[in-house]
């Protein structure tokens, strides 16, 4: 259930920053400033504030039909370079789920005019990270109720069992003795005294 609805929220919120950041790019790729892809990159780096997002390509339409690549962003430069999605655009028109991540391509869109194409890659590991969070919390919340109840059960019969023992004991000394005059202490239990 978790899982489902994890990958459920990670959909969810791969497509509200899909829309968002095509919204923001149509801007860049309408103008014909050759320094247009890297002031969208840069202005890529200054929105995405999520650790969800691993990657992003801008692909822009041009006028004959062909799509190029226009700009992207990378969250870790370590992560290796992936090649163009745009063989790819009907395909990852809906969500694509791969190991450790999912992708997804929308249109840049204005006024009814299609200007490119955004992919995504969002990370499904926060996700794991927070189930294996979330197992460890159970564990650790199974285990220290286990230690509670051992020690709540060994306090418990060592408060039952304790009168008991000590009467034993005193029983077991008045017969060792042969003194049936001894009287017992006062026991802490009814039943105990009533013996």
């Amino acid at each position: 259930m978790v899982d489902e609805q994890g990958n459920q929220n990670i959909v969810n919120d791969t497509r509200a920053w899909a829309n968002i950041l095509a919204k923001s790019s149509s801007a860049f790729l309408e103008s014909d400033n050759d320094n247009s892809p890297s002031e969208l990159k840069n202005e890529l780096e200054k929105l995405i504030s999520t650790p969800l997002i691993n990657r992003i390509h801008v692909y822009r339409s041009n006028e004959d039909g062909t799509i190029e690549y226009f700009s992207s962003y990378n969250k870790n430069h370590k992560f290796p370079a992936i090649s163009n999605k745009i063989a790819q655009i009907t395909q990852l028109s809906t969500v694509q789920y791969e190991e450790e991540h999912l992708e997804l391509i929308v249109k840049i869109t204005e006024k009814q005019r299609t200007l490119g194409y955004l992919y995504i890659q969002s990370s499904l590991l926060e996700k794991q990270s927070f189930i294996n969070k979330l197992i460890y919390i159970m564990i650790g919340f199974l285990l220290f109720t286990l230690v509670f109840a051992f020690a709540v059960s060994q306090w418990l019969f060592n408060k039952t069992n304790q009168p008991i023992v000590k009467f034993i004991e005193e029983v077991g000394q008045i017969s060792q003795n042969k003194n049936y005059q001894t009287q017992l202490a006062i026991q802490p239990y009814k039943e105990l005294d009533v013996l």
